[in-house]
C-alpha cells in the first residue's frame, strides 16, 4: 500500500518505527479524521499519504529525542493548541505510558479528540475546552514534564502559553519548520524572563515534507507569577 510505504520511510528517515499494532490504531484514527471532516473542519489534508506522513509521522518526529525527553517512562506531556489530536494522539498511541492532556480552545476540535480516544481505547489521555493561559493559572501550572506544540504560534507567543505549565527541569518542544533560526532569536530574552533556556534544534528531513526542526527548550525553575499575562497581551506584545 503507498501510503504505508510513504509512512515507514518517513519513519525510517527519523529512526523511528512502530508495530503493526499501533499502525492500524493510526489508520482507524485516520478513518475518524475523514469522516470526521465530512461535516466538521478539522483538516485541510485529506488524503491518506499525507496525513499519515505530514500529519502522524511528523507527530512522531520527538522520538527522536526519546532520551533526552524521558519518552520511556509514564511522564505528564501537554499538547497546546491541539486541533485535531496532532501530536498528541499519534504521540499516545506510539507511547501508551504517557499521560497527556490536549488544550485547544475550539469545542468542537476538543469533542473530535475525546471521541477518538474513546473509541480508540486509549487511557489517560483527555482532551480540555480551554485557552492555555487560563488553564495555567489553576492546577495545570508547574505541573506538566513535557509540553509540546505543533505549528499554533511563533516561538515567543508559545514560549510564555506553555512554560507555565511545564515543572522546573521539564522540556518543551516546539515542532517548527523553515522559521525556526529566526524564531529562536527573536525569543532568547523571552526565555530568561520565563526561566528556561535553548537546549537545540533537532533538524531533519521528512518525506515529502522536507526540512522540518523541533526547537527543545528546558525550563529550569518556577515561572513568575507574573506570566502568562493575558492573551490579547501575549499575542500584541510579544516577550522579547
Amino acid at each position: 500500500m503507498p501510503y504505508l510505504e510513504d509512512f515507514n520511510n518517513a519513519l525510517a528517515q527519523m529512526n523511528v518505527s512502530l508495530d503493526n499494532e499501533k499502525v492500524l490504531k493510526l489508520e482507524a484514527f485516520y478513518n475518524m479524521l475523514i469522516a470526521t471532516n465530512l461535516h466538521t473542519n478539522l483538516t485541510s489534508i485529506t488524503e491518506k499519504s499525507e496525513v499519515f506522513v505530514k500529519h502522524f509521522a511528523d507527530s512522531l518526529s520527538i522520538l527522536r529525542q526519546a532520551s533526552l525527553l524521558a519518552l520511556d517512562k509514564n511522564i505528564r506531556v501537554v499538547d497546546v493548541g491541539a486541533g485535531a489530536g496532532f501530536p498528541s494522539v499519534p504521540l499516545k498511541i506510539a507511547l501508551p505510558a504517557l499521560k497527556i492532556v490536549a488544550v485547544d480552545s475550539t469545542n468542537k476540535k476538543v469533542n473530535f479528540i475525546n471521541s477518538c480516544v474513546e473509541k480508540l481505547n486509549l487511557k489517560d489521555i483527555v482532551a480540555v475546552h480551554e485557552r492555555a493561559e487560563i488553564l495555567s493559572r489553576g492546577e495545570y501550572r508547574d505541573s506538566f514534564d513535557l509540553g509540546v506544540s505543533r505549528a499554533v504560534a511563533r516561538l515567543n507567543v508559545l514560549s510564555e502559553l506553555i512554560l507555565p505549565l511545564i515543572k522546573p527541569q521539564g522540556y518543551f518542544v516546539a515542532y517548527k519548520a523553515v522559521s525556526a533560526d529566526e524564531e529562536l532569536k527573536e525569543t532568547k530574552e523571552a526565555l530568561k524572563k520565563l526561566s528556561a533556556k535553548y537546549i537545540c534544534t533537532d533538524s531533519f528531513e521528512i518525506g515529502s515534507i522536507g526540512t522540518r526542526s523541533n526547537i527543545i527548550i528546558k525550563k529550569l525553575a518556577p515561572t513568575d507569577k507574573k506570566y502568562p499575562r493575558q492573551g490579547g497581551k501575549i499575542k500584541g506584545s510579544p516577550l522579547c
